[in-house]
């Protein structure tokens, strides 16, 4: 139930995207995200020495909150409701689809490749690079940051820049430090530097890409189409974990690592040599429709 009520708040921020400065701004929403997933187990941990009824009080007293906080939410849009039948739902669904096949593998792949990594690293973080679990707590920390401080500045270049550069540049990026991994034992002070290099390739990525996919979500249907994208990529991340439990169970966490690598690769050259008009077509015609109403909107 916590995740059914958890579920709108994503597409309902992502609603709030506006035409202009999209990756900035898909930046700034994720910058916050992942600051509060952070400061989340931390504030939590603090309040379990004092035992378990005062850590579900804190995290109650937060939802109510949030729930106050909610009614500030202004809709910017005329809400016009209309019966549509599930027939309708399933053919506007396919054809969602259909102008997704340009961006499909990106969507399922690289959360693929993310969710490999989630059973295996903090065992190869103690079996293959020999972290104590302080550092491998201090590695965390320094890949959120180099996250979180480069999101926003990340999502203001690609939307100078154009997005299909920051895709190849960060799936590249994360390829590199991946395998530096894999095939090296760094000491714990370069260790930490890749980890926040991670964190910043991953912040090259994540707008970019996240700005791309705005421009599949029509303008009338910005809950539904964010939703459709949003359960698409969710199957990378559930089938990711199973994978990349398997592999570290037949072979080592390095072999994991190893596939999570070889994918963002794929990726990295699948959008270098992705011709630009399709990935602009792949977001369909609502982006020339916006532009004519609005003036240009640069995707690149």
């Amino acid at each position: 139930m916590l995740g059914m009520g958890a579920s709108p708040i994503w597409l309902i921020c992502l609603e709030k995207i506006r035409l202009t400065e999209r990756a900035a701004q898909m930046g700034a929403i994720y910058t916050v995200w992942l600051a509060c997933i952070g400061l989340g187990p931390v504030t939590i941990n603090l309040t379990f020495d004092y035992g378990f009824e005062p850590a579900f009080r804190l995290m109650v007293a937060l939802l109510v909150v949030g729930c106050i906080a909610s009614f500030a939410i202004s809709r910017t849009t005329p809400l016009h409701l209309q019966n549509v039948s599930i027939a309708e739902q399933a053919a506007g669904l396919r054809r969602r689809l259909v102008q997704l096949k340009w961006l499909l593998p990106g969507m399922v792949l690289q959360m693929t490749a993310a969710g490999l990594l989630l059973p295996i690293l903090p065992s190869f973080a103690a079996d293959h690079l020999g972290l104590s679990q302080p550092q491998y707590s201090l590695m965390l920390i320094l890949g959120g940051a180099g996250a979180m401080l480069f999101l926003v500045p990340m999502g203001k270049l690609a939307d100078r820049w154009g997005h299909k550069r920051m895709l190849v540049a960060g799936f590249v990026s994360l390829t590199a430090v991946l395998a530096l991994l894999v095939v090296s034992m760094p000491p714990p002070a370069l260790m930490m530097l890749f980890a926040f290099m991670l964190g910043l390739s991953y912040s090259v990525v994540l707008p970019a890409w996240n700005a791309v996919l705005s421009y599949l979500v029509p303008e009338d249907q910005k809950g539904t189409g964010w939703g459709v994208l949003s359960g698409i990529e969710g199957l990378g991340i559930m089938i990711g974990p199973v994978i990349g439990g398997w592999i570290a169970s037949q072979y080592t966490n390095a072999a994991a690592i190893s596939i999570s690598a070889a994918l963002l690769a794929v990726l990295a050259l699948f959008y270098l040599i992705l011709p630009q008009n399709k990935l602009i077509s792949a977001s369909g015609t609502l982006q020339h429709k916006r532009e004519n109403a609005h003036g240009p909107d640069r995707v690149s």
